[in-house]
Formats: structure tokens, C-alpha cells, sequence
């Protein structure tokens, strides 16, 4: 039986309770873990929201090509770009 994953537990608390805020950290703990997840899409959200726009660009760069060329990626990196350029009206 496998253990709960305190890292996986405390993104889903965050979620359901609306801390939105505190996103973005727990996937940072646990980024290298989760690597091959949709971990990074959330990790990606949770920087553009909270405004980081400097982390989301350093995990931008850290994504491999392949995930940075998922869908959902690039629809998160063109809302990067936007916040990035603050291009408010696109």
C-alpha cells in the first residue's frame, strides 16, 4: 500500500479550500518529483497568478521541449508573454 503523498495532499488542500496563492510553492518543493506530470501547468498558473512572472519564466525555461509544447504549456506561456509585455488587452 502506498504512503499519501504529504506534497500531493497539500496541493489539494490549497485547491479545494481556494489558497490559490499557495500553489506555486508546493509544486516548486515538489517539481522534480513530478516532472512527468501536469504538475508544471499548475506550478506555471500558480507563478502567473500570484504575479511571479520571473519564476514562471525560469520554469519556462527549465521545462523540456516536449512539455513546453503540450497545449495547455503553450496557452499558459502566450499568458505569460501578455503579463510579461502587460498586453492587458489581448
Amino acid at each position: 500500500m502506498e504512503a499519501e503523498n504529504p506534497h500531493a495532499r497539500a496541493f489539494q488542500e490549497a485547491v479545494a479550500s481556494g489558497r490559490f496563492d499557495e500553489i506555486a510553492g508546493i509544486c516548486d518543493d515538489y517539481e522534480l518529483i513530478l516532472a512527468e506530470s501536469a504538475a508544471p501547468n499548475f506550478q506555471m498558473l500558480g507563478h502567473i497568478y500570484n504575479l511571479n512572472l520571473e519564476d514562471a519564466r525560469f520554469l519556462w525555461k527549465r521545462l523540456p521541449r516536449a512539455q513546453q509544447q503540450g497545449q495547455d504549456m503553450a496557452a499558459l506561456f502566450q499568458l505569460l508573454q501578455m503579463m510579461w509585455q502587460k498586453d492587458y488587452q489581448s
